[in-house]
């Protein structure tokens, strides 16, 4: 989606009119603000300010091309994918408008956008495509109508994301940042043997790609992206969130959970679902999902409710959501 919108910002500001096309080269002002920026930083590469670029190398070109979408992104992740959907927008305007190849063409594509008489053009048709989408999904959010939910057929990682072994993890290979101490423990929890657990899901936050459930923001409603959905052994789905007690929205998403936990409770949907405060494995039990979580001092779960899922031939997971 976000391509079209670039397309369609294009149009709007008749970017193809707009531009200078004739003689442009990648000026080294924005060069210095890459060596600046230190680009591959973001990527989790540190290079030395030192570095030393040629501008006739498409990979380069590249890196400064990288750079510059990674730099316009925010505040959106400067994930793999969302790169990915920018840089499309950027050669399907070219072969739309100028007839020029992403490939055979790729160096003249790259010193237009790059010179200094077209890059904050360019910069300005990406910034509207970000409100455009950003208006977009937070409408679809909110509107938070009945539907169904697929596990995602695969997720792209962005770079960070190191491969960990995590056998019951639906995705496979998992990935994980390590960034936050209290869901590297619930992994880790899950991944114990005898728990009941058939597979788990760590769940994003973004978009209808991941789940969510929805919680009030003054009078509006926003969605909440549980941490982890579970299937039990025995069919029931849990939905937890290992979640800090003391953060702001705490008692906001805990209430919103809590409530979309009764109304599953009332259809008669079979799963399990909380806020965890308290990750340590050694306050949980895992012999059977009635005791699979286990209150203590510093661990609240927000209670039991059910779930419809959809069995069919890939792997039994849909589910219901309301």
């Amino acid at each position: 989606m976000f391509t079209r919108l670039f397309l369609e910002a294009a149009t709007v500001a008749e970017l193809d009119e707009n531009i200078e096309t004739k003689g442009q080269h990648v000026h080294p002002s924005f060069i210095s603000d890459w060596k600046t920026g230190n680009i591959d930083m973001i990527a989790g590469t540190h290079l030395q300010a030192n570095t030393e670029l040629d501008t006739a190398s498409d990979m380069d070109l590249q890196r400064l091309f990288d750079y510059f979408v990674r730099k316009n992104l925010s505040p959106f992740h400067p994930e793999d994918r969302s790169v990915g959907h920018v840089k499309e927008g950027i050669y399907q305007f070219f072969g739309k408008h100028m007839k020029l190849d992403r490939v055979k063409d790729f160096q003249t594509i790259i010193n237009i956008v790059l010179s200094e008489n077209n890059r904050q053009r360019f910069a300005n048709a990406i910034d509207t495509a970000k409100q455009s989408y950003i208006a977009h999904t937070e409408k679809q959010d909110k509107e938070l109508v009945e539907e169904m939910w697929d596990v995602p057929e695969k997720i792209v990682y962005g770079e960070g994301y190191v491969e960990t072994e995590a056998k019951k993890s639906v995705m496979q290979p998992f990935h994980s940042d390590e960034s936050w101490k209290s869901e590297t423990k619930f992994c880790a929890f899950l991944e114990t043997p005898r728990n009941g657990v058939s597979w788990w899901l760590k769940n994003g936050a973004r978009d209808a790609t991941f789940f969510a459930v929805p919680y009030s923001v003054g009078k509006d409603k926003s969605p909440f992206y549980v941490d982890f959905v579970v299937l039990m052994k025995d069919g029931t789905i849990g939905l937890f969130d290992p979640h800090g007690i003391h953060l702001a929205d705490f008692a906001a998403k805990s209430d919103g959970l809590r409530s979309y936990v009764s109304g599953l409770k009332k259809r008669g949907r079979k799963a399990i679902g909380g806020i965890v405060a308290n990750t340590d494995p050694r306050d949980y039990t895992g012999d059977g999902c009635s005791t699979w979580v286990k209150e203590k001092t510093h661990t609240r779960v927000v209670g039991r409710t059910g779930y419809s899922w959809k069995s069919d031939k890939r792997d039994e997971r849909q589910v219901e959501r309301y």
